[in-house]
Formats: structure tokens, C-alpha cells, sequence
């Protein structure tokens, strides 16, 4: 797995969120790509960030990544409620990537924020160690 081999890492990560159907049912869906038309609440995947994770015999990457539960809601009930959504379902189904291994995935943290025109935004923040195959 390259450099560029986040895409498989977002593949896995979309496909996985995607094929939640409560979660589906509460969101107008996942994107890899913030567009204005898109209808509140949805789920942004990215960005990304790649470190060596490489020991002798072993080549791998440490992936960071951010996930985005944007939500309209006044107060924090909805985006909360689909952040815990979002993080139970990739904590709880195993990610499988192309040409990698998935050593270790991890829950880092949990920030909200709030636009000036009202959006709501929940960012959660994971840990991924691949190993290449």
C-alpha cells in the first residue's frame, strides 16, 4: 500500500459507514467531497494523513484520518447521536483493505464545532496501522 493507498483505506471506510442501514436512514449520506447541495445531516470522509509505521520485515503506514458528522440541528442532540453512530459502526466491523492489513484501528477524539450560519460540525478522529501485503 503506497502513498496513495488512503483510497483504499476511504473505500473501506464508506463502504463500511454505507452499508449501516440505521445510519443510512438518518443521513442524506457519505462523501468523500464537501459540495453545497449536499442535504444536512451528511458524513464527510477526509482528510487523511500517512506516517512510516515500517520495523524490519515489516512495511506498513499509520493513517490518520477524519471523519465529519455534519448536522442543522439547534444543539448538539443530532450530531452527537450520529457521531456515536459513526464511531460505534467503524469500531465494531472489521475494515478490509486491498493490498493491506489492517493491524490496528483506534478511536482518537471527538471535536464539535459550530459555524457561523448555523451548521453543526462533529469531527472524529481515528488511527489506522496498515500493513502492506
Amino acid at each position: 500500500m503506497s502513498l496513495s493507498g488512503f483510497l483504499g483505506l476511504q473505500r473501506a471506510v464508506i463502504e463500511t459507514l454505507t452499508s449501516d442501514s440505521a445510519l443510512m436512514a438518518q443521513i442524506s449520506g457519505v462523501f468523500d467531497e464537501p459540495h453545497r447541495h449536499h442535504a444536512l445531516p451528511f458524513v464527510l470522509v477526509g482528510p487523511f494523513q500517512a506516517s512510516d509505521w515500517s520495523a524490519q520485515g515489516l512495511n506498513g503506514k499509520r493513517w490518520r484520518l477524519t471523519i465529519r458528522v455534519f448536522s442543522d440541528k439547534p444543539g448538539d442532540h443530532q450530531l452527537l447521536a450520529l457521531a456515536d453512530r459513526v464511531h460505534d459502526r467503524l469500531m465494531s466491523v472489521p475494515l478490509v483493505i486491498e493490498g493491506g492489513h489492517v493491524a490496528a484501528f483506534s478511536f482518537e477524539s471527538l471535536q464539535t464545532l459550530r459555524d457561523p450560519d448555523g451548521v453543526r460540525q462533529g469531527q472524529l478522529r481515528f488511527s489506522a496501522l496498515i500493513q502492506t501485503l
